[in-house]
């Protein structure tokens, strides 16, 4: 089920966009989502890369405004939200002075991570319409934390880390695969024996495609589409990557850096599904034992994945999962908020603007140090193939009878010069 939004304004509040992981990604499908349907979305932000604000902006009625920005707190002013969809606390000064009839969703994609906690407890429990987690193992360690005291149990709910509607199939991806043939690893953290068992894949005649990589890794870093899901026989992955899979009907090992159970079967998909198939909870094995899973178990995942196809695929898609949110709101019942919580909030939010600011300034510094850096490089490198060819034609001319004639009559005129002056 998929909602319209025909002109409802929408505010996604997002730490920061720079990296292409994580919080940004589900800002993104977020944001595609609502303009998709109707919407008018912005995003307000602590701060961005040109790429991020170019991807958003390309997006049908959508734009991006950083938290300092005076022109945020007047759009804010002229027309407020109907819809606050907000991450990392992020709620512009305009709208916590003035929330109307704003609806808020505040969404905490993470049990473990500190800056997925509530920054601001009080204006959350007074703002909020629905608090959403991603799984079961993340609402839990929220809720133990105390620090939704305030807040009726029954608005924390798991919203899922669900797939943006284009990746789901309505028939089995991988019905027509005799043998596992193409492979796609999708990692920011790709553990070594996963590494080592795509080696012996490879050189086993399957073709593995890689998508992310550790920071340092020089591989493009891109957002995973339909396209990439659909083209595979197979996915090794974990997290969303999991549920674009799943949509999909494509059989996905889920496995990294915690372990992971292999490849998603109806037995271990309650436990998976626990930690937001992390892979937490399973064991790690070997890179020998991880081929043998792979290519011994692939006819079996075929079948399997159908079948969670068929059983999961509405539940796990972002039209379902944000209509279950918006449905699920009872009454608007914002509460007053405090002067002086208000205004711990507003420092709250100028501490990790300045963080974040901070942050830019030094990436944008290491980025412009490793610009020159490769240039002085790549003129080292023209400089060492002049030099070379130098020595080249040196060698040559020495090489020829014209140098040694020459050099024989200047060592005769030494020679001669030396007895003269005896």
């Amino acid at each position: 089920m998929t909602l319209r939004f025909d002109r409802t304004r929408v505010l996604i509040g997002q730490g920061s966009l720079f990296d292409i992981a994580g919080s940004e990604v589900v800002t993104y499908e977020l944001a595609e989502h609502f303009a998709v349907n109707g919407a008018d979305v912005l995003i307000a932000t602590f701060g961005a890369s040109e790429s991020w604000v170019e991807r958003f902006r390309a997006l049908p009625r959508t734009d991006v405004l950083r938290f300092d920005d005076p022109e945020l707190g007047a759009r804010i002013a002229a027309a407020r939200p109907d819809i606050a969809w907000i991450h990392h606390g992020l709620i512009p000064e305009p709208l916590l002075r003035d929330p109307g009839s704003t609806r808020f969703v505040f969404h905490h994609m993470s049990g473990y991570q500190f800056q997925e906690f509530p920054l601001s407890p009080a204006v959350e429990a007074a703002l909020a319409s629905a608090i959403v987690f991603p799984a079961p193992e993340s609402r839990e360690a929220q809720l133990a934390s105390g620090l939704f005291a305030d807040v009726d149990e029954s608005m924390l709910t798991v919203f899922g880390n669900p797939a943006p509607d284009a990746f789901a199939r309505d028939a089995p991806a991988g019905a027509a695969a005799a043998e596992l043939r193409r492979i796609l690893v999708v990692s920011n953290h790709p553990p070594q024996e996963i590494e080592d068992a795509m080696e012996v894949l490879e050189q086993r005649g399957v073709e593995v495609v890689r998508f992310g990589g550790s920071p340092t890794d020089p591989r493009p870093k891109r957002l995973v589409t339909p396209a990439d899901i659909h083209g595979v026989d197979a996915v090794v992955s974990i997290g969303k990557t999991v549920q674009y899979s799943l949509v999909a009907g494509v059989p996905v090992f889920v496995y990294d850096h915690f372990g992971g159970p292999g490849w998603l079967r109806d037995p271990d998909f309650d436990a998976a599904r626990q930690t937001n198939f992390s892979g937490r909870g399973f064991t790690q094995r070997s890179a020998v034992e991880l081929v043998a899973e792979l290519q011994g178990g692939f006819a079996d995942a075929v079948a399997g994945a159908e079948r969670l196809r068929s059983a999961y695929a509405e539940e796990f898609l972002l039209g379902s999962a944000v209509a279950r949110v918006l449905d699920g709101m009872g009454e608007l019942r914002h509460r007053e908020i405090g002067e002086v919580e208000l205004r711990a909030a507003l420092l709250r939010s100028e501490v990790m603007n300045g963080l974040v600011n901070a942050v830019e300034a030094r990436t944008l510094t290491v980025k412009d140090l490793t610009t020159r850096l490769s240039l002085a490089q790549a003129e080292l490198t023209e400089l060492r193939k002049v030099i070379e060819a130098r020595d080249a034609e040196i060698e040559h001319i020495r090489s020829t009878p014209g140098f040694a004639a020459a050099r024989k009559l200047v060592d005769t005129a030494s020679r001669a010069k030396r007895r003269i002056t005896r």
